[in-house]
């Protein structure tokens, strides 16, 4: 086909074009001959000027003066900057994302406390607080009355002497006890494990409750494990008739029981056995122990009826028998030794035993002498001890301390 010279229509320069058609001597001129022309119905090409009209304003957060586009007679922006806008919303109430909460009195102080809407209690609490949740678990029939509820695993049984010192013994040295949410100490799991099946079995048959798994194996040429589960209130059940028996696992299953009101699970054996061997889990060091002042141990219960809170230390002392100074309420102060029934040592538990045996053969020492007349203080006793101002239901353990020469001071209050 032969080329006809044309004239650019951009430029005016003379060019030899392919056809007729050819309006242009190159792209850039052809595409700067298109700028801000109008296409028809579509919309003009890049570089059109803009028809949406602007304004300058200041921005209402930082003053600053920007320009923005009023479409439809309405500003689209009113801060100069994301930043500008999420900033002036700080602190902006926003009536219409609020959830209006409601007002439920506790089932157990019945003390009233808000539920419902962000920094709340879910509207389902029934409690004002963890401690009366706690509390109230303990003070139920659910607590107190085992077996009392079916469960899906099973009803625990009540099982006979053999079966009881059976179970206890295997427990005692295949056994754990859990607490699947650490900050409910009534939720308890209890396991045995055991590689063989047969032992396992044996435990389903004698306590006729939980559940069987395997445990998967972490290497090739381990034996195959197996795990029996019990909880809740069966777990408790069982724990209760098995606890007279119990060493090792004794105190946990104290606190399990609620026997020690305690605020965190006890340490396990294993990690006793560790920091008394200074070494800590995973190789850490010990730190090491710190010299001079002994340590007081800090309680707060009633010495008759152990209400009030235990906590959990572990291992107080390593001692066989140690000797316990009674001083309060006492005129002349006196002595008593106890004997460990723990071979690995006092606990709270084994020492807050010795404590209420102390004081209950210090008040069978005198007879009561009744109240001092116009005042609700017991009169002093005349006795080898001379007892005054209290009766034993009205103490209080406040705290224990070791002296140098081994003997426990105690720190009583009324």
């Amino acid at each position: 086909m032969p080329r006809i010279e044309s004239v650019c229509m951009k430029c005016g320069q003379t060019f030899i074009g392919r056809d007729a058609t050819s309006k242009f001597c190159s792209q850039p001129c052809s595409v700067a001959a298109r700028v801000g022309v109008s296409r028809g119905k579509g919309t003009a090409r890049s570089g059109r000027p803009r028809i949406t009209p602007r304004e300058t304003v200041p921005c209402p957060r930082c003053q600053t003066p920007f320009e923005r586009y009023i479409g439809d007679g309405k500003p689209q922006s009113i801060y100069c900057s994301a930043v500008c806008y999420h900033a002036a919303r700080v602190g902006v109430a926003r009536p219409d994302l609020l959830i209006a909460p409601e007002t439920k009195h506790c089932e157990r102080c019945g003390e009233a406390f808000l539920v419902g809407g962000e920094g709340r209690k879910a509207r389902h609490h029934r409690y004002c607080s963890k401690t009366c949740a706690k509390s109230a678990y303990w003070e139920s029939d659910r607590a107190k009355n085992w077996p009392l509820l079916p469960d899906a695993h099973g009803q625990a049984k009540q099982l006979s002497d053999n079966d009881v010192a059976w179970m206890a013994g295997l427990f005692d040295g295949e056994g754990c006890i859990a607490w699947p949410r650490r900050n409910l100490l009534h939720s308890v799991r209890i396991d045995v494990i055991n590689t063989n099946r047969a032992v396992i079995d044996r435990v389903c048959e004698v306590t006729g409750t939980g559940r069987v798994q395997e445990m998967p194996k972490k290497k090739a040429h381990h034996s195959q494990g197996f795990i029996w589960h019990a909880y809740g209130d069966n777990a408790r059940y069982l724990l209760h008739q098995m606890y007279p028996l119990l060493i090792i696992k004794k105190q946990a299953a104290a606190v399990a029981l609620g026997f020690i009101k305690a605020t965190e699970p006890p340490p396990s054996s294993r990690s006793e056995s560790m920091l008394r061997g200074g070494m800590l889990p995973n190789g850490w060091a010990a730190p090491p122990p710190a010299p001079s002042e002994p340590i007081t141990y800090s309680f707060n219960f009633n010495i008759m009826t152990f209400e009030g809170t235990i906590p959990c230390y572990g291992l107080m002392d390593p001692s066989p028998t140690i000797k316990i100074l009674i001083d309060y309420p006492l005129t002349k102060p006196c002595t008593f030794e106890a004997k460990c029934p723990n071979p690995d040592g006092w606990t709270e538990v084994e020492f807050i035993e010795a404590v209420r045996m102390a004081y209950l053969e210090v008040y069978s020492l005198e007879e009561d002498p009744g109240l001092i007349p116009g005042l609700l203080n017991r009169a002093k006793s005349d006795g080898p001890v001379g007892i005054w101002g209290h009766g034993m239901a009205e103490l209080f353990l406040e705290g224990a301390v070791k002296q140098e020469d081994g003997t426990w001071k105690l720190i009583v209050g009324s």
